[in-house]
Formats: C-alpha cells, structure tokens, sequence
C-alpha cells in the first residue's frame, strides 16, 4: 500500500472540528452511490477524500460508526456489488478497505466492523479466513506477510482456531513458512503459532507435536536460529549458553518493535509483551522435546524460585506484584488480562469492590534480593523492555542521519526514524530528552540546498512526530533551527512535506510561549500563503494561525501581512467555511481587521450564510463577526440599515434568537434590541 499521510499524527484543534461530521456523511453517500452512470468519478473522488478525513481525525472515524446509519454498510457496497468493476479499479478497492482500516484503528469500531455480515466476506474475497491469510504469507510481500502473520498470532489465541488449524492441515503451512522464511518476525510469531498448537491435548495435537519434533530432528530451528535475517552465525546451535541464546532472542524481538504490528498506532505494546511471553512458552515447548538438551535453559544452575515470589496465575517469578481489592497480590500482567473477565479473586472468589491495581513494592523488593543473593536472573518488566528494546539504536540513527556513510544510508536512516517516532510514544520522548543536540542533529541534513525530497519529508514529518509530546514543544520551539526551517519548508518541497510543516507549526503552537516565538517570526506569511493556495494545506495552516493569533500582540502581524483578504476571498469560494469563520470570528475584536471587512463588503456574505442551514458553530461565528463589524462601525447607523432590511426580509436574526447556540443567541438577541431602537429612532446603544 502507498505510503500516506498515517506517516504522521493529525492534532487539530477540537473547535475548528465540528463541522467535520456535517462533511462525512455526503462523502458516504457519494462514494456508495451506483445507480448513476456518470458517478464513477465522484464516487472515487468521494472514497478518496473519506480514507484522507479518517486517517488524519480520530473524531471522524468515531463519529462514523456511531452517529452515521449503516455507515459499514454503505462504505463496503461498492466492493459487493460493483463485481469485476471494482477489480479494475484498483484506486478504489483501497481506498475503501484503507477507510476500514483506519475505523477499526478505534476500540469502540471493532465490534460493529466485525459483526457487519459484509466486512469478512469482502476482506478475504468470501474465501476461508485462515486459508486466505495464510495464502499471503506464502505469497512472501514483506508488508503484508508481517500484517497477515499477525492476524494469525492472534486468531490462534482461540482453542477452536488451533483445533481447526490441526484438523483441516493448515499446520502443515504453518511448517511450510518456516522452511522458507520470508522473514524473522514471521518465522518468529510462526514459531509462535506453532507453539500454541503444542498445548492441545487431544489426538490432532499430539499428531503435530510428532511432526514438530521431525522438524527439530532435522535441524529446522538451527535453521531458524543461524537465519541471516535476523541472527549472527553460529556454527553449533546445541553448544551456545545462555548469554548468546539471549542475545539472539533479543535480536528477534528488535524485529518485532522496529518492522512488526501493522500500520495501527494503539496496542504496540500489548503485541510486543504478547510476542515476548510467546517466546518463553516456545522455549519451554522446546526444552520439553528435547529434554537431554540444556541450550534452552535460563541460567547455569536451576534455582527453585520460593512459592511466596510466585504469581498463582502464570506459575512464574513475579516481574510487576500488584495487590488487588482482595488482598493478593499477582503478577500485573496476568490479573489484568484476568480482569477483563472476571471481578473476582482467582484465589479467594471473593467478588472485587473495584479493579484497581497497586504496586506491591515490598513483594517486589524481596524477589529483587533474593534474585540477588542466589544469582537468580529475573526477568525485566514489559516497561524495562519496552523502553530499551524501543529506544535501542536510535542514537545511531541520529548519526547516520546528521553524519551519513552514504545518501542511500542517511535516506534509509531517516525513514526508519520516522517510523519509529510515529509508532512508539516514548522513542518520541527519549530522542528529545536523552540524547544530546538530537533536534539540531536531525535538522542538519535540511540546511543543504539540493536536498533529496523524500529526505525533507521524513524529517520533517520526524520534528512533527517528536513535537506531540507535550514537554517536547517547548524545547523544539526554541530551538533556533526550528521556525525557519518549518517556515522555509511551508514554501517548497513536496506537497507532504508542506502539509507537515504546517502541522508541526500547529502542534507547537498549542503552548503560550511558543505561540509568540512563531508569531515574531516570518512564519504567519507563510501560513497566511498556504491558506491562500487551498487545498490539502488549509486546514492545518488555519489552525496553526488561530492558535498564534490567540495572542493579542499577534493579531496586528497577522492583519498587517494580509490575512483578512485571503480568509474572505476563501469563504467567497466556500473553502473551508467552518475553519476560516473561526478564525475571522477571533480576528473581528480587532478594530483594523474589522475596517478591512468592512471595506471589502463581507457583511453580505456573512449574511448569506447567516440564511442558509449550517451547523450551529458556524452560523454562531458569522454572527459574532456581524455583530463586531456593527459594534466597532463608526458609521453604526448606516450598518444597522443593512442589517434591518435583513431582518425584515428573511428573519435572520429572530431565528437565530430561538434556535442558536448559547452564544449565537446573545449576539442576536444584542443585534434585535440594537434595530428595535434603530427603528423608534433612539441611538443605538452596545450590547
């Protein structure tokens, strides 16, 4: 699948969004529409424009499943009933299944996207799920062998799946993909699968494990162990210790952080510590088969951990002892995942007053000694895990970025970095905080003349992903490096790379301080130019200028470099109405900005859309601009003129009094008095 704006994680402001919803619902219908000839071009331009709104808003795809009638429905129809047409039409297809994707990336959609009759029938061309995944692997796309691995490792959570796995010989391709690995992560959760398939107790498992353990016989996991993938060699697999064993294993789970879990951004870390455990229970599979074999073992000596250090649900070494309502204390994985099913002890029965997990930190303490004084190697906690194994190498990419071996290294560098900034959370926040000059070394790169535009892009889009952790934008900001490239890069480069630039400006702008750094800088001409081209760029630059003009002392910069006639010539064309209203609505308290209205006739344009149904923030802004232009007019008279052939002709001021939102109703009901004076002759007095 093409690479797309998911690369990066869209923040808007919440205010500038309301209308959003108003917008989705003639897309679906657009997109689904077949009955019209000449539809086929919109119908594309639609679905296109719908997987663009729900990869980029979260508030999009919520408000697709919940508030949209037969939302699934409609978006799958042309995939069930265009046939063929829809095979040519390649564009389409994935457009629509991106679309799915990107709602089902939200945990309250997955149930309603899963129980649609239409979702898995169309996902897997109305073939045998298991069947059509595992046929993907076989095909050997990285991309999509990894994502369909995936599925795979998590199907084979369910009894029934293995059971079926074993019964209808799709075991036997399980076996088939580790003959031929196309690569570590899915030899890996492979393995994995295999390794669930072990603790079946019934005859089909026990016909497996016989051919598990031929495969073994013949070398098949040396194989995968001294696999160049992803292992250094090894000339004897059977005479490696602990330590290399580790070290290997380690290997295979950097995999699974840096190329693994698909394109969705939640639930990393719950797959990563999944995969891990997996990897134990693989060990222990192995020790079992080949019990005269000591390479699996954990350490040089066995050591009987005391039952007191042990979680009664998982049988191990506790790694992170919680204490639950009852009183005992388990290991914080397995309770949680207990939890969700039951509110109950496990030891007790005792039915839970509330769910609520707390450290035990002097259980914790006395494992952490014992450990010690028996030489007792206990394993690290998914949170030790997960910020070393994420956060391994990343000062080596920084390196290969600002000082590269080659360009084809430094553009190999910098599009891993991207990736591992959008993904993990606290890569984002350890580049920032942990490693010295990480901005300016990310950044030098971008001050070459003739730089490559792939390369701007991902480094670009890199500074965004590092600039949504909240204590990292004020770091960024000022770092001198920072506004003018972002304002450089607002004028040139590809057209990703300008929307990027945009939102990073968007993003940092959310803090006070920053948004007076920006706002003395050459930025707000930038933004204001990109507003004025339209398009992809508008939404992000007329957010990140409503931020920066939050600020009083802004709004003079933002008047005097030209913004009122380039927010109104787009509200002319209907660009963006919602967005731009907002912002006109904050500028209209500023006397200048209110004269260049004026002067340029906007009231009958505000009008106009004061008369047609809109949603209530829109018409609320329009009103509020209204209402400023006649309250800061020196010639209020001749205004309110205007606006009493409005209101004597349609009503527009009454309706809004009846049916507005909170503020929009104050503003008109200060507008009705204004004209009641008006017309008994008195001088109008504020509202």
């Amino acid at each position: 699948m093409a690479n797309r704006a998911t690369n990066r994680i869209t923040e808007p402001s919440q205010s500038l969004l309301t209308e959003r919803g108003d917008r989705i619902m003639p897309l679906v219908q657009r997109q689904s529409q077949l009955s019209s000839p000449f539809s086929a071009k919109d119908q594309a331009e639609a679905a296109g424009e719908l997987c663009s709104q729900t990869e980029r808003f979260n508030n999009v795809r919520a408000f697709f499943v919940a508030e949209i009638p037969d939302s699934i429905t409609r978006l799958l129809t042309p995939l069930s009933c265009l046939g063929e047409e829809v095979d040519l039409n390649l564009e389409l297809q994935e457009n629509i299944v991106t679309t799915l994707l990107c709602i089902s990336s939200i945990e309250q959609n997955r149930t309603a996207v899963a129980q649609n009759p239409l979702v898995i029938p169309q996902l897997t061309k109305n073939s045998e799920t298991l069947k059509a995944l595992i046929g993907v692997v076989e095909e050997g796309d990285l991309s999509a062998t990894k994502e369909a691995t995936y599925v795979l490792f998590h199907l084979f959570f369910l009894s029934e799946t293995r059971e079926k796995a074993v019964s209808e010989g799709f075991i036997d391709d399980l076996f088939s993909i580790l003959r031929n690995p196309s690569c570590s992560v899915t030899c890996e959760v492979a393995l994995a699968m295999v390794a669930r398939v072990c603790c079946l107790s019934n005859t089909g498992s026990l016909r497996m494990k016989k051919c598990l353990k031929r495969w073994w016989n013949v070398g098949g996991y040396s194989e995968l162990l001294n696999s160049p993938v992803d292992m250094a060699d090894s000339t004897t697999t059977t005479e490696a210790d602990a330590v290399t064993l580790k070290r290997e294993f380690k290997k295979i789970l950097t995999e699974i952080l840096s190329y693994g879990g698909g394109s969705k951004d939640h639930g990393e870390t719950g797959v990563l510590m999944k995969a891990i455990d997996e990897a134990n229970r693989i060990i222990n599979s192995l020790r079992e088969l080949e019990p005269e074999t000591d390479i699996l073992s954990p350490s040089p000596k066995k050591v009987d951990v005391p039952k007191e250090f042990k979680c009664t649900l998982s049988k191990k070494i506790m790694i992170e002892p919680v204490i639950i309502a009852s009183g005992q204390t388990y290991e914080k994985r397995y309770i949680t995942e207990w939890l969700k099913r039951e509110r109950t002890c496990p030891i007790s029965n005792q039915v839970l007053s509330h769910v609520s997990l707390t450290p035990n930190l002097l259980v914790d303490e006395l494992i952490t000694q014992w450990c010690l004084v028996n030489k007792f190697e206990r394993p690290k906690s998914s949170e030790e895990i997960v910020t070393e194994l994420f956060t391994d190498g990343i000062d080596s990419l920084l390196q290969r970025i600002s000082s590269p071996s080659s360009v084809a290294d430094q553009a190999q560098a910098a599009e891993e970095l991207r990736r591992q900034t959008k993904r993990f959370a606290n890569v984002r926040t350890f580049l920032v905080s942990e490693l010295p000059d990480s901005i300016k070394r990310l950044l030098r790169p971008l001050s070459a003349v003739d730089l490559n535009p792939e390369l701007q892009e991902n480094l670009i889009t890199t500074l965004f992903n590092l600039s949504i952790v909240e204590k990292n934008k004020t770091v960024i900001a000022e770092n001198p490096l920072v506004i003018p490239l972002l304002t450089k890069f607002l004028k040139q480069g590809t057209a990703e790379t300008r929307r990027n630039s945009a939102a990073t400006l968007l993003s940092l702008s959310a803090i006070d301080s920053n948004r007076l750094t920006i706002g003395n800088s050459e930025t707000l001409k930038a933004l204001i130019g990109l507003i004025g081209e339209g398009g992809l760029f508008t939404t992000e630059a007329a957010s990140a200028v409503f931020n920066i003009c939050s600020v009083s002392e802004n709004r003079e910069k933002a008047v005097s470099s030209g913004l009122i006639p380039v927010l109104t010539n787009k509200i002319k064309e209907g660009s963006n109405v919602a967005e731009l209203l907002a912002l006109l609505a904050l500028l209209s308290t500023h006397n200048r900005g209110v004269k260049e209205m004026n002067d340029l006739g906007f009231i009958s344009d505000l009008l106009s859309i004061l008369r047609k149904p809109s949603c209530p923030v829109t018409h609320e802004n329009a009103v509020v601009i209204v209402f400023n232009m006649c309250d800061r007019n020196r010639d209020r008279s001749g205004r309110l003129k205007v606006l009493s052939e409005e209101e004597n002709q349609y009503g527009t001021f009454t309706k809004l009094a009846k049916q507005g939102s909170d503020r929009a109703v104050r503003k008109a009901e200060a507008i009705l008095k204004w004209l009641k004076r008006h017309g008994t002759g008195k001088a109008p007095q504020r509202g």
